[in-house]
C-alpha cells in the first residue's frame, strides 16, 4: 500500500530548497514540519551581522520546487543572509542634535538665551535619562555645549523691506485720450 494513501490521509512531497551555508563566524538553526522548513540565523559570540537579518526564512513550496522566502513585508528579500563580523563596540558615540524653532523675531537678550539653553538643556536630559548612558555629563551633555542660534529662513528675511502697493490714480490725473491718438498707437507710434 502506497504511503500516501495510508489510514485515509494525504502526504504531500516537499521539495527542499537549496542548500545555503551558514553565516561566516555564525550558524543556522532549522525547524521542519511536514511541508515546510523555517530558519533562523545567528552569529557567534563576539560577532555581529554584517547587516540585519530577516527573523525567520521560510522554505516554500512553489511549482514543486522549494524557493527561500521570508515573512516580512519587503518586496527585497536580501538573501543569501548576511555574514558575521567582529563586534566593534564604540565606546563614545558623539551626535548633534539640530532642532529649529519658528520665532516671531531674533532680538533676544543674553538673559533670555541663556533661559532657554537651560530649559532646553532640562527638557533633553530628562528625555534621555530614560536610556542609560546617552547624556553623561562625562560625555559632553552639558548645559553649557548647548548652542543657540537665531537666522532668518532666508537671507532677506532679517532686512526690513519696503513694499509697494499699487494705487490707482485719481481720475483728474489720468491723460485725456483721443481717438486720433488710439489711431496712432495702433499703426506702431507713441503716444
Amino acid at each position: 500500500m502506497p504511503l500516501e494513501s495510508f489510514m485515509g490521509a494525504n502526504f504531500s512531497t516537499a521539495y527542499p530548497c537549496p542548500y545555503v551555508p551558514p553565516p561566516k563566524n555564525g550558524f543556522v538553526t532549522c525547524d521542519s514540519d511536514t511541508e515546510r522548513q523555517f530558519c533562523s540565523v545567528y552569529c557567534d559570540k563576539g560577532f555581529d551581522f554584517v547587516f540585519n537579518p530577516e527573523p525567520l526564512y521560510r522554505c516554500k513550496q512553489v511549482a514543486k520546487r522549494g524557493s527561500w522566502t521570508t515573512f516580512g513585508r519587503s518586496k527585497t528579500l536580501r538573501f543569501p543572509w548576511p555574514d558575521c563580523a567582529v563586534s566593534s563596540k564604540s565606546k563614545k558615540t558623539d551626535f548633534a542634535i539640530d532642532f529649529k524653532f519658528a520665532t516671531n523675531s531674533c532680538q533676544i537678550s543674553a538673559a533670555q538665551k541663556e533661559a532657554l539653553k537651560k530649559k532646553f538643556y532640562e527638557r533633553l536630559s530628562k528625555k534621555l535619562s530614560k536610556i542609560p548612558g546617552m547624556c553623561e555629563a562625562s560625555r559632553g551633555c552639558t548645559e553649557d555645549n548647548v548652542a543657540i542660534d537665531c537666522k532668518p529662513k532666508k537671507p532677506l528675511d532679517s532686512t526690513p523691506r519696503v513694499h509697494r502697493r499699487d494705487v490707482a490714480r485719481p481720475r483728474d490725473l489720468l491723460r485725456r485720450v483721443r481717438s486720433d491718438d488710439l489711431l496712432r498707437h495702433s499703426r506702431g507710434r507713441r503716444l
